[in-house]
Order: C-alpha cells, then sequence, then structure tokens
C-alpha cells in the first residue's frame, strides 16, 4: 500500500489533469490515506465543490470504491444523511432543507446503486416539498411515530440505568402523590418524541434545584411548574411568539371558524380562515371533523389543537392534576392521547377522536 500511495504522488501532470476532471471524489479519500500513513498529501488543482456533478462519473466512481470495500471483507455501503434541517443554511427553513438533499432524493439512479443503501432521516414538515418528487413505489417512506407507552418505557429504562437499577419509574422521585400518574402524563406531553420527554425530565429537576436545592425528592409544584416551563419553551421554539399569542386568545383546543371571527378575534370569516389555515401548515391544529349547531344550515368545520404542550398553555391556570383529569381521553382504537374538554361538543355532537375520528364515548 506505501509503495502504491508513493507511485501516485509522483503522477505526471496530464493524468493529475484527468484524475482532477473525471475522478475527484477520491481525492478526500487518497489524501486521507497517505496521512494515515505519514505522507504528504497530494496537491491536486483546486477543485469547486458546487460544480462537481453527481454524474455517471461519479456513480462509476462510487461503484469502484464498492469492489475496494468488498476486498476489504466489507459487503456494501450505507450512506445516512440525518439532521439536515440544523445546518446554517437550512435551520428551522423546511423549504431550504429540502434543497439541500433534492438532487440526492430525486435521482433513482444514485439510490439504486447496487451495494449501496441509502437512509435520510428528516424532519416531517421536509414532506410536502418533497411529494411532487416522491417515488414510493421505488423509494419506501415511514414515519417514525411514538407512541405514549413506547416512551414511557424508554422512562423506565433511562431511569433503570442512570439509578443502578434502583428506580423504575418517574413516580418514584416525586415526594407525594400527585393524584394522576406521573409516567403516563410525561409520555403524553412529549407529543410522540423522546428528545421532548428527555427535556420534559430535565425541567422538572431545575425547577426543584431552583426551589429547594436540598430536597431529597421532587415536590408536586415543582412538577407542576417543570412541566410548564418545558411547555412555554417548547411552544416558543415551534412557533411563532404571534401564532401562540393569538391561538392563547382562543382561549379553548376546540373550536370553529365562527368561534375564532365573531367571539374572539373580530374579525372577517375569512380572515379568520387564513389564520386557521396558517395554524394547520404548522402542525398546531388540525380539522377533526364537522358539527351541527343550531345558528346554521350547514355544518361547521370543527378544529382542535392537536400540540399538548400548546394547550396546557391555554389553561395554565388549571394544575397539573386538574388538567389532565379534565382533558385526557386515550382513544381505545388507536391509542391516540386526545386533550380536549368534551364539554366543548355541543348537543347532539358525539366526540370523536381527533385522529381516527371514532367515538371517544
Amino acid at each position: 500500500m506505501q509503495e502504491l500511495l508513493k507511485e501516485l504522488r509522483s503522477l505526471p501532470e496530464r493524468f493529475r489533469d484527468f484524475w482532477q476532471k473525471n475522478v475527484g471524489i477520491f481525492e478526500p479519500v487518497i489524501n486521507f490515506l497517505l496521512k494515515n500513513y505519514g505522507l504528504e498529501a497530494i496537491d491536486f488543482p483546486d477543485v469547486r465543490q458546487e460544480e462537481k456533478r453527481l454524474s455517471e462519473t461519479y456513480k462509476y466512481q462510487m461503484e469502484s470504491l464498492l469492489n475496494l470495500v468488498n476486498k476489504l471483507g466489507f459487503r456494501s455501503i450505507y450512506v445516512l444523511i440525518d439532521k439536515p434541517d440544523e445546518t446554517e443554511q437550512t435551520g428551522n427553513d423546511p423549504q431550504a432543507t429540502y434543497r439541500l438533499i433534492q438532487p440526492m432524493v430525486r435521482d433513482l439512479e444514485l439510490l439504486g446503486l447496487k451495494g449501496y443503501g441509502f437512509k435520510f432521516f428528516l424532519w416531517d414538515k421536509v414532506e410536502e416539498y418533497h411529494r411532487d418528487d416522491a417515488r414510493p413505489d421505488r423509494v419506501p417512506q415511514y414515519q417514525l411515530n411514538w407512541k405514549r407507552m413506547a416512551l414511557q418505557k424508554v422512562l423506565t429504562l433511562r431511569l433503570q440505568f442512570f439509578s443502578g437499577g434502583s428506580i423504575s419509574s418517574f413516580r418514584e422521585l416525586v415526594a407525594e402523590d400527585p393524584g394522576f400518574d406521573i409516567d403516563v402524563t410525561l409520555g403524553l406531553m412529549a407529543y410522540g418524541s423522546p428528545r421532548n420527554l428527555i427535556r420534559i425530565c430535565e425541567r422538572v429537576f431545575a425547577v426543584q434545584a431552583e426551589n429547594n436545592s436540598d430536597a431529597s425528592n421532587i415536590d408536586v409544584n415543582s412538577l407542576d411548574q417543570g412541566v410548564l416551563n418545558y411547555c412555554e419553551q417548547y411552544s416558543l421554539q415551534t412557533y411563532s411568539e404571534d401564532t401562540l399569542r393569538e391561538v392563547q386568545r382562543v382561549g379553548r383546543e376546540l373550536f370553529t371558524v365562527n368561534y375564532a371571527a365573531n367571539d374572539v378575534f373580530k374579525i372577517s370569516q375569512n380572515a379568520a380562515r387564513t389564520k386557521i389555515t396558517g395554524w394547520n401548515k404548522l402542525g398546531l391544529t388540525r380539522q377533526i371533523g364537522t358539527i351541527t349547531v343550531d345558528t346554521s344550515k350547514r355544518p361547521l368545520n370543527f378544529y382542535c389543537i392537536v400540540d399538548p404542550a400548546v394547550v396546557r398553555l391555554i389553561h395554565r391556570t388549571s394544575s397539573l392534576s386538574d388538567f389532565i383529569k379534565a382533558r385526557w381521553l386515550p382513544c381505545s382504537y388507536c391509542q391516540t392521547d386526545n386533550l380536549m374538554d368534551i364539554g366543548l361538543f355541543p348537543d347532539e355532537n358525539i366526540p370523536t377522536c381527533r385522529e381516527c375520528g371514532r367515538n371517544l364515548i
């Protein structure tokens, strides 16, 4: 190998030009090997990365790279693309995020290269931009959804690990019984995200430390404050401050366009509908069906705030115990955790699950 690399360093200029034009993808590989063997890097002519197209030449070189790793005892190469929305150029912008990975996800020839596997871990908000390019018949798509029970399992395993097996539930850390299942509530408020679950617990510990750092257990007030602090922090990071202010003005998790227009914002129905459409696009609200009321000849679209953190902020004056007892309605069919006051359904309208539409009672 050392002899081969020494020969590469003495390539004639004409061959370097050919390499730079046709084989540029191997530049970092060769120089990495040279560095590992204590040799000087090859001084290839500079090539602007944005001009290097994923052409037939590059795919050929990828096939050559596969042949190399096959000889080293590996059967395949997996390319994992993760966190494209967290770069400086794409942060918190789903359209910019999709533009970054679009050349790859729409190139079926690239994704179908023998011996290669491509896996993209993408923000769910990228989906609407990918829809026109999607080829589910050729490239399978999967949604990673965490049910509350799975999150509770995650919480149990982490507590067991970090306590050396002595603690299996968050309830064991709380000084008194709060009147509701703490572990269920933490899983519910995490809204399908293990990362959110950890953030909630971190805020609870932080608030307890601020209230009484000498306590050997978490008190119920610190638990309530910690969850509420998380909801504020998470909601501001996920939605704009103006959006949160408007949604909190609505004051309830179930509403119609008529209610938002006439009773809350005092604006036209078209203007209210535009607001709600924007909330829907953010994933903050969702239409969960229609309802019939005496004041309208036609059924009205019924909307629900689906993010539990925002629902908690709307009802922040209620204790966490009262909040959960009054609004948590798990669907027996699809296991969706509905957070809604069924008293907001008008008379003669049956409360339904926001996900599957089946009766909750």
